[in-house]
């Protein structure tokens, strides 16, 4: 069984309407789908009016109790899906689905398909958007309160980046002093573009079979599909995937990996175009619950 959990927040960059989006796409579910469950919803601090840097006190709050939510869904034996949201929602995920697999004597994976790195700092970022930050604190780089949250000490090297082409100058050094592995946009659309999706299949293939992580959280950043496809974002970036491939790389990885938990965030439905963003998330999110083995 697969439980559905809403978290709605947007405030952590300067651009909000990722609240919004979450709720809109959590409440177009397929009315047909028969494999899962209501897991409740988080809507703390919808109008807090506070932004950027500025919520940092509320991003860790809305985690802290996102990070039970997910922790007690999990508890019963059932995958989790979650609808978010700007991406520091990932933390709570990230960090329930870690503690899981720690409990479980499993090693633990991350494969975070995104635009961007989210390993910036507040101390190194540009622009102080902390869903920036994001996947630095849950390796333990960076605000100590947010660092806190992930008390299991992942491991990095069981963590992949996919579809990365905005990468800031602190982000590049922490992916060569941590040795981070990244399938960046560009390999993925030349390899695509030469031969086939396969061979971008087989790199993913490849790392599982090095790493052999036994307990995979998959992170979702819709800026990772080309803003000329879906615009409704709030930090496009140019040169991006296309939708088609996009789906059939998450296809692979529910149905031949062990995912157990899964995020989708930053579908901003008030910057969205015909609702032509709001409809591939919708794919996705009815492609993932059909082929999650």
């Amino acid at each position: 069984m697969i439980k559905v959990i809403g978290a709605y927040y947007g405030n952590s960059g300067r651009i909000k309407g990722a609240e919004n989006g979450s709720r809109k796409l959590r409440d177009a579910l397929p009315d047909e789908e028969t494999k899962t469950e209501d897991g409740g919803y988080i809507d703390d601090f919808l109008h807090s009016g506070l932004h950027g840097a500025d919520c940092l006190p509320e991003v860790v709050a809305f985690n802290r109790k996102l990070k039970d939510k997910v922790i007690s869904n999990l508890e019963g034996g059932c995958k989790v899906l979650t609808i978010g949201g700007d991406h520091t929602i990932a933390l709570g995920t990230m960090s329930a689905s870690a503690e899981i697999a720690r409990r479980e004597g499993k090693r633990f994976g991350v494969l975070y398909i995104d635009a961007h790195g989210d390993l910036n700092t507040l101390e190194n970022s540009p622009s102080k958007n902390l869903h920036g930050t994001t996947l630095a604190a849950f390796y333990g780089v960076g605000e100590p309160s947010m660092t806190a949250l992930s008390d299991t000490n992942p491991d990095i090297r069981n963590l992949i980046l996919i579809g990365t082409r905005s990468l800031d100058k602190g982000e590049k050094q922490l992916i060569e002093d941590r040795r981070i592995e990244i399938l960046d946009a560009q390999t993925i659309k030349e390899n695509i573009l030469r031969s086939g999706i396969q061979p971008i299949l087989s790199r993913l293939d490849s790392f599982m079979s090095r790493n052999r992580p036994e307990h995979i959280h998959l992170s979702f950043d819709i800026d990772a599909i080309d803003p000329s496809q879906a615009p409704g974002t709030g930090v496009p970036e140019k040169d991006g995937l296309d939708s088609h491939d996009t789906i059939a790389v998450i296809n692979h990885i529910v149905s031949h990996y062990p995912v157990r938990t899964v995020d989708i965030v930053e579908f901003n439905s008030e910057l969205d175009e015909d609702e032509k963003t709001f409809h591939i998330c919708r794919t996705i999110v009815s492609q993932i619950l059909k082929n999650w083995n």
